[in-house]
């Protein structure tokens, strides 16, 4: 068996919906962006300089990535790929 590398944000975990949750329970008075109508691949620069940071700093917070949800389905896929 060979190695297997897969990247984790937006393929095995919702990296934008775990992201987008966290961002709207921190600051509720700030703007929301769903994804479908973001121009910008990165949260942090689609949210510009006002509200960038505060995304930034979601994204920095201790065990923020090791609690993103897994996205349906993918447990199985892996199984079937090892």
């Amino acid at each position: 068996m060979g190695l297997v590398l897969v990247d984790q944000d937006g393929t095995i975990a919702d990296f934008e919906g775990a992201l987008l949750d966290a961002f709207r329970a921190k600051h509720p008075g700030a703007p929301f962006i769903d994804v479908a109508d973001r121009h910008e691949v990165s949260a942090r620069k689609q949210y510009g300089p006002k509200w960038g940071p505060a995304v930034d700093a979601i994204m920095k917070t201790k065990g923020f990535y090791l609690s993103l949800p897994v996205v349906t389905g993918v447990p199985r896929a892996f199984d079937e790929i090892l």
